[in-house]
């Protein structure tokens, strides 16, 4: 009896004493055009933690408090190192323009998870529109490009691309490493029609049995081997959201699972996690939808996105 208790002891304290459950890219921070940074825990399903980078103590000059949203965003700019455990953005040094119309902004980098200010450093003075931030690992430092002089690449030359090698006309909607969601255009401008580029194999492969959607509505998954749609009515630009999701696998550009679920009509899809959630939401309400697959922890860029879509990306913790 005394060994069997000594037992149940054992494991209670074991479990107990256990470390918390821990995933690549388990935290995902939402960054808005408000300054405000939302921490998700994606295997709580939850939202974490809040941050006011505009009002947060010592902020007060690096992010200007506005009404609205702030110039220049903060949210496309959101960029994380991980080898720094950090994040850098721009943001305008004036909430309003100077005389001459132009404004001055700074790069700023934030300590992740604690979210303090680490540095800032000039990203141009006068400038017209907000500059670009561009960050490479190898460089190890971020740098500002004038907005005039930032010019992203919009399409490929497919005939580069096998099997049909043929220069077809396509639009670049997102990229994830060294894949690229394609918008492939066709003879009938009603038709859509998809296809993930591997822009280091020169493989492009088609979607098939597409359902009925729009361009912003189908979303790359980190790593580029997955696609999510999301299912709309056949009304062209009146189209809504049926809440239904079909996930297509990049390699053979077949759908491999089917969902519904009421939350993808009543909110915005916001991202696909490393462990396999879709995240959507509605201001600061957050919901997840388990997808059965799990993802490289990568960034996702789209490039035709609204300046005013939250930037997001992943951390482990």
């Amino acid at each position: 009896m005394r060994n069997w208790i000594s037992l149940v002891a054992l494991l209670l304290f074991g479990a107990l004493s256990s470390p918390p459950q821990t995933a690549a890219g388990r935290y995902v921070y939402v960054v808005t055009c408000g300054a405000r940074v939302d921490k998700l825990d994606t295997i709580a399903e939850r939202k974490s933690r809040s941050f006011d980078l505009a009002k947060s103590e010592g902020n007060e000059r690096l992010i200007p408090v506005v009404q609205g949203a702030l110039d220049g965003c903060l949210t496309y700019q959101a960029i994380y190192d991980a080898n720094a455990s950090s994040f850098y953005t721009i943001a305008p040094v004036q909430a309003e323009p100077k005389a001459d119309g132009t404004k001055d902004y700074r790069i700023l980098e934030f300590s992740i998870p604690a979210l303090r200010l680490v540095k800032s450093f000039s990203a141009g003075s006068n400038q017209d529109n907000p500059p670009h931030l561009v960050f490479t690992a190898a460089a190890r430092e971020p740098r500002a490009i004038p907005a005039a002089e930032w010019s992203p690449r919009t399409d490929l030359d497919l005939s580069e691309y096998a099997p049909d090698h043929t220069k077809s006309p396509n639009q670049i909607l997102e990229t994830s490493g060294a894949a690229a969601l394609l918008r492939m255009f066709t003879a009938n401008p009603q038709q859509l029609a998809f296809a993930v580029a591997n822009r280091q194999t020169k493989a492009l492969i088609r979607l098939r049995e597409v359902p009925s959607t729009v361009a912003p509505d189908v979303h790359l998954a980190p790593g580029g081997n997955y696609v999510l749609i999301e299912e709309t009515t056949p009304e062209g630009e009146k189209a809504a959201k049926t809440g239904k999701l079909a996930l297509f696998d990049a390699a053979t550009g077949k759908a491999v699972e089917a969902l519904s679920n009421p939350v993808v009509k009543r909110q915005y899809y916001l991202a696909i996690t490393p462990d396999g959630k879709a995240i959507y939401h509605s201001g600061e309400d957050y919901s997840f939808i388990g997808l059965s697959k799990t993802f490289a922890v990568m960034r996702v860029i789209r490039p035709a996105a609204p300046a005013s879509d939250p930037g997001v990306f992943f951390a482990d913790r």
